[in-house]
């Protein structure tokens, strides 16, 4: 299964649409999915909540919660500032430095020039 976590755009063909980020962590914990795409603003259907939260989530967790092996992670949000912090996350899971604030500010300089 490949998951595509948004609140507005649907998931292009062969992709499962979550728009929330419950549903996200569940099906990561009881489905076998191969590749997630993660959106980061998640307002219009779950508000308050935020994508970031997934890989959070696989990072604290070690992978250890999820059902099978680790997916290929990626981003297609547009929000500079989340897709930064998908970044230090994705970088951190690939045996990168730790997320830190640093980190995350080092990304956002990078992606405003």
């Amino acid at each position: 299964m490949k998951l595509w976590l948004d609140d507005r755009r649907a998931a292009p063909p062969g992709w499962t649409w979550i728009t929330d980020v419950e549903s996200a962590l569940q099906t990561l914990r009881h489905s076998d999915v191969s590749e997630v795409s993660l959106d980061y603003d998640l307002e219009d259907t779950d508000p308050g909540r935020t994508g970031a939260e997934v890989i959070a989530w696989v990072w604290n967790t070690g992978g250890s919660e999820l059902h099978g092996e680790m997916p290929i992670w990626h981003s297609h949000s547009t929000n500079p500032f989340g897709a930064a912090v998908f970044a230090m996350f994705l970088r951190a899971l690939e045996g990168g430095p730790e997320p830190s604030p640093e980190q995350l500010h080092a990304d956002l300089l990078q992606r405003t020039k």
